[in-house]
């Protein structure tokens, strides 16, 4: 729902939104695929929410999925190949991941990082990635590119804090 909220902030379009709550169906949810995302919510839905998707199955465990830097890289490429409405999508995803991130960061310290599989430094290229596109295609004056500056930010002070302390 959060991102969803967040892309109402900068659109009224109502397939944008709907793919902003539908936007990790098809790598959370088991057995849900592309071809019941179009028919629940439309092609052009199913089209933004395709390109912002990981290759993660739900119907398999962790060790079966591809690597998650390979992962992400794929994610990169799709995201690059979309729309404009998928990178509304995916900057309101990603928003919302750091800040969650950000808040868990300042409630439980640094053993915050080992819940993730990959290195925070990791983690911060990829989100920087995201960010690079996001800022190609809305703009740096655009309210969540904004919002992503910000938050990336917030996020590197946390990277550089806890490689000062490890």
């Amino acid at each position: 729902m959060s991102v969803a909220m967040l892309i109402e902030s900068v659109t009224d379009d109502e397939d944008t939104i709907i793919a902003g709550l539908m936007h990790d169906a098809l790598e959370d949810v088991p057995g849900y695929t592309y071809e019941q995302l179009v028919e629940d919510c439309g092609i052009r839905v199913a089209e933004i929410v395709k390109h912002v998707t990981e290759p993660l199955d739900p119907n398999k465990n962790d060790d079966e999925q591809l690597p998650w830097l390979q992962r992400k890289e794929v994610y990169l490429q799709m995201l690059r190949s979309g729309n404009t409405q998928s990178v509304i999508v995916s900057a309101a995803d990603k928003i919302h991941n750091t800040e969650s991130f950000l808040r868990d960061a300042e409630k439980e310290g640094i053993m915050f990082v080992a819940r993730f599989g990959s290195s925070i430094r990791n983690r911060l290229w990829f989100h920087k990635q995201v960010l690079a596109h996001v800022q190609e295609v809305l703009g740096d004056d655009n309210f969540l590119t904004q919002r992503f500056i910000t938050c990336t930010i917030d996020f590197e002070n946390i990277v550089d804090l806890y490689q000062t302390t490890s």
